[in-house]
């Protein structure tokens, strides 16, 4: 993803009211925007929600260690369904202190696999939280 559109999530996320929304773990949640395509992964900084995965969230799992997240793109107003993204947002053994830049991702199935292997997310943490509409 591009700088600039990251950028312009974690801008915008500040200004928009939420309607769904599942608190995860260490200040992450997953809330949606003005519209059901627009869930997310969001981290509490302060008073500001902080983009980390953009939309369109529709499976996420956690432990104490790691956050995991299946996202398809939004083509506001639709949802591109013929791509999945995975990301992993390390909670521990952070890549960096700014929350939006603190996730590995968007990565193929293929890629995420493997670096699951990797950095050792443990192999029974899943995908416990599906929005079944969204996928």
């Amino acid at each position: 993803m591009k700088i600039g559109a990251v950028l312009l999530f974690a801008f915008v996320v500040g200004c928009v009211p939420f309607g769904y929304e599942k608190k995860l773990i260490g200040g992450y949640s997953l809330n949606e925007g003005d519209t059901r395509s627009g869930m997310g992964v969001f981290y509490l900084d302060g008073k500001y929600l902080v983009g980390v995965v953009p939309p369109t969230v529709f499976a996420v799992g956690y432990d104490e260690q790691f956050i995991i997240a299946k996202q398809h793109s939004e083509q506001f107003p639709e949802i591109d369904r013929s791509v999945t993204n995975y990301y992993i947002i390390p909670l521990q053994k952070r890549i960096s202190k700014s929350a939006e830049k603190n996730v590995i991702g968007p990565l193929t199935e293929k890629e995420f696999l493997e670096k699951r292997r990797e950095i050792q997310v443990a192999t029974n943490l899943d995908f416990s939280i599906i929005l079944e509409d969204l996928k």
